[in-house]
């Protein structure tokens, strides 16, 4: 039988949460990206261009805490739909206007 590993609170560092604000703000930009260049994707589009904004960051986050990893890609996946449904909006305001 495998010994199992006492898993302990994984602390966040400086250059961890220089890492993730990075990846969010990538995150941003493919969505915003994706908004302008592929409207018709919606939502489904954001999710997917949020992942890949993120992607260079997840997998240093994958390899060191997958459980860092794994909240990064839910929150994502959560918030991404948001973001992209307000840049959709913002969009259509500008070239209304």
């Amino acid at each position: 039988m495998e010994k199992i590993k006492n898993v302990d609170a994984v602390e966040f560092t400086v250059e961890d949460k220089k890492a993730m604000t990075h990846a969010a703000y990538a995150q941003c930009i493919f969505i915003l990206a994706q908004a302008l260049a592929f409207p018709s994707l919606g939502m489904a589009g954001a999710m997917v261009a949020a992942l890949c904004g993120m992607m260079p960051w997840l997998t240093k986050f994958a390899k060191e805490a997958p459980s860092k990893a794994f909240g990064m890609v839910m929150a994502s996946l959560c918030i991404a739909p948001v973001y992209g449904k307000l840049c959709e909006l913002v969009i259509h305001a500008i070239q209304g206007a």
